[in-house]
């Protein structure tokens, strides 16, 4: 289960770990630090500023994401473990009851995110020829309900499960 407080709190300890003060703004900076090490990231176009991305401050890209998400899913110690602790669709987590159709559900291990006015879904999709994609689909901007954002995700997963 996803939980915003603890990951607050994980930033704050990173940020006391690496830089000995315990703030989101040191925080953002270890996590900037230790995934541009490992991931090559470019953040000079990101911004963190807590840990949850639950501020609106928060400014990151789906090419960012899905490096990110290409570097775990190829590090043969933590994908099993990553990819197993992210919702399934159709399954359970915040994709219990999206994406239940015969071509989506437990096809999908995704972290979504949802603000007003915001819907995220970014993970991997495992295609119908058996091939594994990652993907990062972020809608901003919404006026109104969400749910034409999350339908048009649906849309755009069904699409890439036919490749």
């Amino acid at each position: 289960e996803s939980n915003n407080v603890y990951a607050e709190a994980i930033t704050k300890a990173l940020g006391r770990q690496m830089y000995h003060e315990g703030s989101f703004l040191a925080g953002s900076r270890a996590i900037k630090s230790v995934l541009k090490k490992n991931t090559e990231i470019n953040f000079d176009q990101a911004i963190l500023v807590d840990g949850s991305g639950q501020s609106r401050y928060d400014l990151v890209t789906p090419r960012q994401i899905v490096r990110l998400l290409h570097v775990v899913g190829n590090d043969s110690k933590l994908a099993p473990i990553f990819i197993d602790a992210l919702p399934e669709s159709g399954t359970d987590g915040t994709l219990k009851g999206r994406m239940q159709s015969a071509d989506l559900a437990h096809h999908i291990h995704a972290k979504t995110g949802t603000l007003q006015g915001v819907s995220t879904l970014s993970g991997y999709l495992t295609t119908r020829s058996g091939k594994q994609l990652i993907f990062s689909i972020l809608i901003n901007h919404v006026v109104g309900n969400l749910d034409q954002a999350k339908s048009l995700q649906s849309k755009i997963a069904s699409v890439l499960y036919q490749l």
